[in-house]
């Protein structure tokens, strides 16, 4: 078992390293959930209300493009 999540092998070829991402599907690198889940922090005293909490997920992706919005930046090319 890595930091990937369980290993994605088809029904009947699980070996004994098989894992289960239940309830989600597939693995890393696949564009379903079943990858790696990790808690995410953001510490920005003037833009978000002391102990705010967003249920919601957040994609490494995000990250870049909020920044540089956020600094009003021009992220076209």
């Amino acid at each position: 078992l890595s930091d990937n999540g369980g290993v994605a092998a088809k029904p009947g070829y699980e070996s004994e390293t098989w894992a289960d991402n239940s309830p989600y599907l597939n693995g890393k690198g696949s564009m379903r959930e079943g990858g790696s889940h990790v808690p995410f922090i953001a510490h920005w005293p003037r833009g978000f209300p002391q102990g705010t909490t967003y249920k919601y997920p957040v994609s490494a992706l995000d990250l870049t493009a909020t920044a540089v919005a956020l600094a009003k930046g021009d992220s076209s090319g």
